[in-house]
């Protein structure tokens, strides 16, 4: 089957055959970038329906022999796969005449992405492109097909119409050519032709054929209005209404939950910034006519009813997969680099617990809490709210011995990150500098969310001890917030008991975190965006329970993206049955396959 008809025929014949199709496009996916080799994600065994079960085996084997997931594992195979990558091929004069105006929009590490006019379809879309050869050099082809598939695999869900919250891929080519400078532009130059498609634009001359190589080019739907920070940042005060922030988060959860249930996918980068907001309906629609614009979503016996003014009626979109996981043994797997993303967003379980720490949905959890705390502060919580806040020097002392000195046995990870830019020279002198990230990453978490009590800690009562003295000793005045003085009792006496002692054990951390939570600390802090969102959250029923649930320190006791939807904070979107019926103005879209009404 060619990409067209995988995603607009074959998907159309039953639900497996869709299914065989979806994998079928991921597989397509990574050999545009010279991977035919098993995703790994899933083997798609229900595939072989009724449709499928056929005596006729010419059927049988064209199935096969169409079905990507099977390229490269016979030797009959690898002719086709070669034809498969020849096909996806275009040429210098196909880039330019389809793609006539550019844009750069944004960087990665592996990718440029670029807004740009489709004259074969009439509309903008977004365009990422990727160099094969410098992937390929740099060992990260694997990393980068898993991108590829995660996101032609959440694409068919948006397209199948089960979560329309994912980008969605609308076709994958490649070309010996990258894009030209001169009409796509570049981080120095976004848009050298102008912000706008424009007809009257000339075709650059065809690059010499010495600088051929291979770059893949994947066509997006172009989100409107951007990722969601940045959307944030743009609007008035940086500040959005409480029903509207509630409305994003719902989507937002919604994404997480299909995603996890469908493929066990683990993102493992949840941020605003990996958010994008497309506008739910077109431009031609005459608000005044139709004022609103509702999206219902089915989760088990309730429909939630998603209203908002047809002005301001957005489809939040989750993407950027490049960290993401679907292996669902990785669950309960120890932590690897892979899961400290954003290290300013890290969950605080992996500096406690350093290597015994453990992959799983809770990652994504923690990081939709603090995207919730952003949606209603209106700003980053570590760039903007907490930036002035950093570790104090004796935490960071006690931490360091823990987490970096020789031997720091259970935090090898953490270790190596933090040491990632020192290298010893070519005199034997050590040279580059500690990343200090992690310190005030960890300290402003202890600030902002409180030092959990001892109670409400790990389950294993060892579990991180290391680390919960240092808080203890360098950040607590009061010898009841933490007992660690086994040591002290085994002699007969309790030295925190005696006040002198403790007195003096109030050193200058404890002063400062003292300070920084009587400024910032969400559940009494007078910081004014601290304190007003506080106040939106209080006076929301399960507001404030939700967004403590979510940062739990305790990934077991952490909230799961199912129950934030059917929390108390959600129910206001609840459908009432017989009691709200639908205005016969407003636009509505469902998505209930997850309905068991």
């Amino acid at each position: 089957f060619s990409e067209r008809e995988l995603l607009c025929s074959v998907s159309l014949i039953s639900r497996r055959w869709c299914d065989a199709a979806t994998f079928a496009h991921a597989k397509l996916m990574l050999v545009s970038v010279g991977l035919g080799e098993d995703t790994g994600s899933h083997d798609d065994d229900d595939a072989d329906d009724d449709e499928l079960d056929s005596d006729d085996d010419s059927t049988n084997e064209t199935y096969m022999l169409n079905d990507a997931s099977h390229l490269g594992k016979k030797p009959n195979h690898v002719a086709l796969k070669n034809s498969v990558e020849l096909s996806m091929e275009r040429s210098w004069d196909y880039l330019n005449n389809t793609f006539p105006w550019a844009m750069f929009l944004s960087e990665g590490a592996f990718k440029q992405v670029y807004r740009v006019w489709n004259s074969a379809v009439g509309t903008y879309e977004a365009v990422s492109v990727m160099d094969v050869d410098v992937i390929e050099s740099t060992g990260n082809k694997a990393v980068v097909g898993a991108e590829l598939s995660v996101s032609a695999l959440l694409s068919s869900m948006a397209r199948r119409n089960i979560c329309p919250n994912f980008v969605i891929t609308r076709g994958v080519f490649t070309c010996p050519f990258a894009p030209p400078d001169s009409r796509w532009g570049n981080a120095e130059t976004r848009a050298p032709l102008g912000c706008s498609f424009d007809q009257l634009m000339i075709q650059p001359h065809e690059p010499n054929i010495s600088k051929n190589g291979r770059f893949q080019y994947i066509r997006m739907e172009l989100c409107k209005h951007g990722d969601l920070e940045s959307f944030i940042s743009n609007q008035p005060e940086k500040a959005i209404d409480a029903h509207e922030a509630r409305i994003l988060l719902f989507q937002m959860a919604f994404s997480l939950h299909t995603a996890g249930d469908r493929f066990a996918m683990k993102h493992y980068d949840v941020k605003l910034l990996n958010f994008f907001l497309q506008s739910a309906c077109d431009s031609s629609v005459d608000s005044a006519v139709h004022p609103f614009y509702v999206l219902r979503y089915g989760v088990g016996e309730h429909v939630f009813n998603l209203r908002m003014r047809t002005a301001r009626a957005f489809i939040v979109k989750l993407a950027d997969y490049g960290t993401a996981n679907i292996q669902p043994e990785s669950n309960g797997q120890p932590v690897t680099l892979g899961q400290f993303t954003t290290l300013e967003n890290s969950p605080p379980e992996q500096m406690i617990l350093g290597d015994a720490s453990v992959q799983g949905f809770g990652h994504d959890m923690f990081g939709l809490g603090l995207c919730m705390l952003h949606l209603f502060t209106g700003f980053a919580p570590y760039e903007e709210i907490l930036c002035d806040v950093v570790c104090p020097p004796n935490f960071k002392k006690q931490l360091c011995k823990i987490w970096v000195k020789e031997p720091c046995k259970g935090y090898d990870v953490i270790r190596s990150i933090i040491l990632s830019d020192v290298f010893e020279g070519e005199n034997g002198e050590v040279e580059g500098e500690p990343d200090d990230v992690l310190y005030d990453t960890f300290y402003r978490f202890l600030v902002l969310f409180g030092i959990p009590p001892l109670k409400a800690r790990f389950k294993k009562k060892s579990a991180g001890v290391k680390v919960w003295k240092a808080i203890f000793s360098t950040l607590c005045a009061d010898e009841n917030e933490l007992d660690f003085a086994k040591s002290a009792r085994r002699n007969g006496r309790n030295r925190n008991a005696n006040p002198r002692y403790n007195e003096g054990r109030r050193c200058l951390d404890a002063v400062q975190y003292e300070n920084d939570c009587r400024c910032f600390s969400i559940i009494n802090g007078n910081e004014t965006r601290i304190a007003a969102a506080r106040e939106k959250l209080q006076s929301i029923e399960g507001g404030m329970d939700l967004l403590l649930s979510l940062v739990n320190f305790d990934p077991e006791k952490r909230i799961t993206a199912l129950e934030v939807l059917n929390s108390p904070f959600m129910s206001p979107l609840r459908e009432r049955a017989g009691k709200d019926k639908q205005n016969l103005h407003d636009i509505s879209h469902s998505y209930l396959a997850y309905s068991t009404r």
